[in-house]
């Protein structure tokens, strides 16, 4: 399983993640700067042979244009499914702030 919170440095190693990701059985990758990288995000996640399982945008982050600055994405290699129902936040997320307000996110 591979943790990755480097701190904005996350997008140099992605390639290097596409590489090597049979060595992994999950993901847990920590996205700063969303608005600035959104295209190498999703190339990312289109190019990752897991399924994206978990969201969570780090509610202490700006939020700009309706964009979470600083999103965590949960990959498995795996996964069970449990049910149909989702539900962000999930209850065992953690506000990265728990004074701050959770963000709320919109899929289009």
């Amino acid at each position: 399983y591979l943790k990755v919170d480097i701190e904005t440095s996350e997008y140099r190693i992605l390639d290097h993640i596409i590489k090597y990701q049979n060595s992994f059985t999950g993901i847990a990758i920590e996205f700063h700067d969303v608005d600035l990288h959104m295209k190498t995000i999703e190339k990312f996640i289109e190019s990752l042979e897991m399924t994206l399982v978990h969201i969570h945008p780090m509610n202490q982050a700006l939020v700009i244009d309706g964009i979470p600055q600083q999103i965590e994405l949960t990959f498995s290699k795996n996964p069970l499914k449990i049910n149909d129902k989702y539900k962000l936040p999930h209850p065992l997320d953690m506000p990265g702030n728990p004074d701050f307000k959770e963000i709320e996110l919109k899929f289009i």
